[in-house]
């Protein structure tokens, strides 16, 4: 089970240990894409898309950053999404709207 939230309850560590754990199981099936400031593209072959789950960080806000997912091959769960786009984080939880995800990050 992914711990959302886990930052200021008491046994912290052990649920940060078990994202990370489920983390790295999910990692290699997704990879982080670019988008190329010259040809304003995302750099994302169709064999990327239909093999891994990718995903690209969209904005920055105050104590927060947004992912939009490009694809999700494995159907991940939202909660895998963003464990995911968070690094195996997820210590202060997030939101997703539609394709979007907004990490909360303080």
């Amino acid at each position: 089970m992914i711990n959302i939230g886990w930052a200021f309850k008491p046994n912290g560590n052990e649920l940060r240990e078990e994202n990370l754990a489920i983390y790295k199981k999910l990692a290699p099936k997704a990879k982080l894409i670019w988008l190329n400031f010259h040809t304003k593209k995302y750099d994302v072959t169709q064999d990327d898309l239909q093999n891994y789950m990718c995903y690209t960080q969209k904005e920055y806000g105050y104590g927060n950053i947004t992912y939009k997912v490009l694809s999700n091959p494995f159907n991940f769960t939202e909660d895998e999404q963003a464990l995911i786009c968070d690094g195996g984080n997820l210590c202060f939880g997030y939101r997703k709207l539609g394709n979007l995800i907004t990490i909360y990050t303080d």
